[in-house]
């Protein structure tokens, strides 16, 4: 009697995720002086990164048990650094949260970390940040807070698998039942049928090809046969017989050459008489004045009531000097001459007319006002006096 084989299976053992989001780090007592020294960057005028290396500095300095000087000194010197090494979701989230408490809302030490405390716990269980807001405020002030939104269901369970694969145990053949007679043993070449089918021996194979032909015999030695007589080709046909030569004519000599008669000229056509125009000529443009700049910086400057007026003809880097001023975006070549007028007396261009001055500049041959600058009170421009004037007149 054969031994019982106990039954076993295949189990699906599950991988873990790599994929899978590990838990952030709870919240403990290096995590809050974390966020105080955060708090105490950020004081600073600190940008995030810069604030979180900071802290994380000044923590590690704590750590090692230095002084509390040495520790502000570690923060200090980080910032100079612009250290910004990164740091837990814990330390970003928290200190954030105590950060606003503690820098945006002037709370005290123990609320500004129970505000930090209820805002981040909230975020996490997947509250929103005004709902999570609410919350802190509600610790901070030492009142229940609103309640939380239930936690999100848990997600379906996977699809069943195939189901694992098992052997059922083997029975041992029961008492008295003699084993199996060996199978006889098969001779070669005694061919039989398989159990089943039928007795029909297989069809005989087909018969082999036919042997190819017989060479032709071969001639014996000696035995040579002339080749058949040869015929040789047709003869060309003759050449065809060459043609008549033809007589030239006989040569006579050229007609008497006539020379053409000349053309007529044609007789020229009358031209007619010029006719004086009847439109009188363009008449030249005024040239560029003195008055004439001062009458058109009083037009374009629409003052009134002129109590004085002056024109100088000035070199442009000349005007830039004295004054400053830029015109055209300051793509004029410096020694290019433009009409610089100063005019006092009433600016109507104003919402209320007033006492003023206006400064014009206009192009050498007064084609364009290039700019106007207009003033308010009784003054004179001080600089006009001392600027050059390239004016003949």
């Amino acid at each position: 009697m054969l031994p019982a084989i106990p039954a076993w299976e295949v189990v699906d053992t599950k991988k873990a995720d790599a994929g899978q989001k590990r838990p952030p780090p709870p919240v403990d007592q290096a995590v809050r002086a974390h966020a105080e020294w955060f708090a105490w960057a950020k004081r600073q005028k600190v940008d995030f990164g810069r604030a979180h290396g900071a802290a994380r500095m000044a923590v590690a300095a704590s750590e090692a048990g230095r002084p509390p000087q040495e520790v502000e000194q570690a923060a200090r010197d980080a910032l100079r650094a612009g250290d910004t090494t990164p740091v837990d979701e814990t330390r970003q989230g928290y200190s954030a949260w105590f950060a606003v408490a503690a820098v945006d809302m002037g709370m005290d030490h123990d609320k500004a970390h129970n505000f930090a405390m209820a805002g981040y716990s909230a975020q996490l269980d997947g509250v929103d940040v005004p709902g999570a807001t609410k919350i802190a405020e509600a610790a901070a002030a030492g009142r229940a807070g609103p309640p939380r939104p239930p936690p999100p269901p848990p997600p379906p369970p996977p699809p069943a698998g195939p189901p694992a694969f098992t052997t059922a145990p083997i029975a041992p053949p029961p008492p008295g039942v003699p084993p199996p007679s060996p199978t006889e043993p098969v001779q070669l070449g005694d061919w039989g049928p398989p159990p089943g089918a039928s007795s029909d021996r297989p069809p005989p194979p087909p018969p082999p090809p036919p042997p190819p032909p017989a060479p032709p015999p071969v001639s014996e030695g000696g035995g040579w046969r002339p080749p058949e007589p040869f015929t040789p080709p047709p003869p060309p046909p003759p050449p065809p017989p060459p043609a008549e030569a033809s007589t030239p004519a006989p040569w006579t000599p050229p007609p008497a050459f006539a020379p053409p008669e000349p053309e007529l000229e044609p007789e020229p056509e009358p031209q007619p008489e010029a006719v004086a125009p009847t439109t009188p000529p363009i008449p030249a443009a005024p040239s560029a004045t003195r008055q004439g700049a001062i009458d058109k910086a009083i037009a374009d400057s629409k003052l009134s009531a002129v109590t004085r007026s002056q024109a100088k003809l000035v070199p442009y880097g000349e005007l830039k000097k004295a004054t400053g001023r830029v015109l055209l975006s300051d793509t004029l070549p410096d020694e290019v001459p433009v009409w610089v007028v100063a005019v006092s007396g009433t600016v109507t261009n104003l919402a209320e007319p007033a006492i003023g001055q206006a400064i014009a500049y206009l192009a050498k041959d007064q084609h364009a006002t290039l700019a106007f600058d207009l003033l308010t009170g009784a003054g004179w421009p001080g600089w006009f006096e001392g600027l050059p004037d390239q004016a003949k007149e």
